[in-house]
């Protein structure tokens, strides 16, 4: 059996099970890729080597009744660089981030206000700096994925700020204050 033939048998029991726990089960039979490093294994690592690229995924269930491909196809930023269905049916969408570890999370971060900006839910976990992204049957994937990495050229979103909270409130200070003899 032809390798792409068994990947869209499996791509069908994916889409086909019942619950998200028999999917999550069978997408583990799926070849899967870590887009953000180069690396060996899951656990971040001082040898991985950066890549900049994030999938976004934008799951079924977090977007009901959205036409998700008609959605990402409409949005025109050039670190937008294209997409492939889910096994589970929703979209990855591949798009340009600084190839650095420290500023992975507010990548995320300005890709998902952005996201939501379009009417679109991000799965909050691809914020992960080594996510897995399991690979499905998508016979549209040359044109919408291949394609358009191939013409990409490099463009990255701006990562959003770091949050820095801001510190604690000192209450024993006030006792000193002055408040113009109201107390």
């Amino acid at each position: 059996m032809e390798i792409d033939e068994k990947l869209k048998q499996s791509t069908e029991r994916i889409r086909k099970a019942k619950t998200k726990d028999d999917r999550d089960k069978l997408k583990k039979s799926l070849p899967a890729i870590i887009v953000s490093a180069d690396t060996t294994c899951r656990k971040a690592g001082d040898e991985d080597i950066r890549n900049p690229l994030i999938y976004i995924d934008l799951d079924l269930a977090d977007n009901p009744e959205v036409d998700l491909e008609k959605v990402v196809d409409s949005m025109d930023y050039g670190w937008l660089i294209g997409h492939q269905k889910s096994p589970s049916g929703g979209l990855k969408v591949l798009c340009g981030i600084e190839a650095n570890v420290e500023t992975h999370v507010q990548s995320f971060e300005a890709l998902k206000v952005t996201f939501d900006g379009h009417g679109l839910v991000a799965d909050k976990a691809c914020k992960d700096r080594k996510r897995l992204t399991f690979l499905c049957h998508d016979p549209d994937i040359r044109r919408t994925l291949i394609e358009p990495l191939l013409e990409w050229k490099g463009e990255t979103i701006k990562p959003l700020a770091k949050k820095i909270d801001p510190p604690p409130h000192d209450c024993s200070s006030e006792a000193s204050l002055d408040y113009g003899g109201l107390l």
